[in-house]
């Protein structure tokens, strides 16, 4: 179960990477800021669910 979970979360991620590129692309640097950060703010969910598995 905690490996479907962690699969999706890193699936919904990619997409959102995907698009933030995209926006990135088009708008410059300070938008890139913004990815970043929102993808930091991601991580905390991300890492209890793979600490779990061990």
């Amino acid at each position: 179960m905690g490996f479907l979970v962690t699969t999706l979360i890193f699936a919904v991620i990619g997409i959102i990477a995907c698009l933030c590129t995209r926006i990135c692309c088009n708008r410059g640097p300070s938008t890139n800021l913004w990815a970043i950060v929102y993808l930091a703010q991601m991580k905390p969910l991300i890492v209890p669910i793979l600490n779990e598995g061990e």
